[in-house]
């Protein structure tokens, strides 16, 4: 009887005490406890399990705020003097991404043909993304490319085809309007449009902020005259990335080149192709980029040099004479260099 009574007493206290201190459960920091996953946010709302879109070779780093680092240095006097010739420019020691000397290098202005380095690019990497497409694949011309004006190489449907290279040709060296709006025609498989849109969808990608693209060549486009507008800083980044290209290197450093089809050859025969890049052949290490003009744009330049390892890229826009945009180049070139 009193055992019965002792654990009636001893129980009583074991189910008080269970009350009073709660069920026992393991703190989240306890080994061995059951522990809730916390929810891990993306970051920008991304999809871990989704692979970034690639850039491309020429495009290896995005372009953003941090890509350069100012390393400015005053030029001089006469320098300085040539400078006011031009509307914007930038001086860009890619090797190092250090700017050195820049004039309004983030204002959006008209670009006319440096459009096409844009243009190229997108070429460039559908090439890379691409298996089905190649350096030599044909591409026909079209009658609305026949129907582009400015400087061109008359492209006709009368040519049947030309391949991709051959119209990178064209574009890089002699800066031709139809063969970069036959690029861009072909790539935004057979709308022009929707290679334009891509343009202006790709820049943002890469972070490129200051462009907008009416077309594939930097003619004015339509009634309004439309202009491609971009900025000098943002160009730089775009002649840098092409000169990752052999392709692109081989042809915007070649002076004089031909086009020939069939067609041509029962005609006049094969046609010209000389270079716009006055620099090539006359200052040292300069194998590149591209130029252009049109009335509201200026003349301008994106040159790029290689001396010793070490690539300068020289961009100014609206320029008011060819000689003056040429001579403002060369002479930030061999500043660039020190005197070189």
């Amino acid at each position: 009887m009193k055992f019965t009574i002792l654990s009636a007493i001893i129980l009583i206290h074991l189910v008080v005490l269970g009350l009073l201190l709660g069920p026992c459960r393991p703190g989240p920091d306890a080994k061995g406890g059951d522990v809730v996953d916390e929810a891990v946010e993306e970051p920008d709302g991304g999809d871990s399990e989704s692979e970034p879109e690639s850039a491309g070779t020429g495009s290896s780093q995005h372009y953003g705020a941090g890509f350069y680092a100012d390393a400015l240095s005053p030029l001089p006097d006469a320098l300085e003097a040539a400078s006011k010739t031009c509307r914007a420019g930038i001086v860009v020691d890619w090797t190092s991404r250090s700017v050195l000397w820049k004039k309004q290098d983030t204002a959006a202005y008209p670009i006319a043909s440096l459009t096409k380095m844009m243009t190229v690019l997108l070429v460039m990497e559908s090439l890379e993304q691409d298996q089905e497409l190649t350096l030599q694949t044909p591409v026909r011309v079209t009658k609305q490319a026949n129907g582009v004006g400015g400087r061109q190489v008359w492209l006709d449907p009368r040519d049947g085809s030309f391949t991709i290279d051959q119209l990178l040709k064209c574009t890089l060296v002699f800066s031709a309007n139809d063969a970069a709006y036959l690029l861009g025609q072909f790539l935004g498989g057979g709308d022009h449009r929707t290679f334009v849109e891509r343009m202006n969808s790709r820049s943002r990608q890469l972070g490129l902020t200051h462009f907008t693209f009416h077309n594939a060549n930097g003619l004015p486009e339509g009634t309004k005259k439309l202009e491609n507008k971009g900025c000098t800083r943002e160009l730089s980044y775009l002649a840098g990335s092409l000169l990752e290209y052999p392709q692109v290197l081989k042809w915007s450093q070649t002076r004089l080149e031909s086009l020939t089809s069939e067609f041509r050859e029962r005609g006049k025969g094969a046609t010209m192709l000389t270079t716009t890049n006055k620099l090539l052949g006359k200052v040292e290490g300069v194998n590149g980029m591209k130029t252009g003009f049109t009335n509201a744009a200026g003349w301008c330049m994106a040159a790029t040099c290689e001396r010793d390892g070490r690539v300068v890229i020289v961009v100014v826009t609206g320029c008011k004479q060819a000689d003056k945009r040429n001579d403002l180049a060369k002479g930030l070139i061999s500043w660039a260099y020190k005197g070189d």
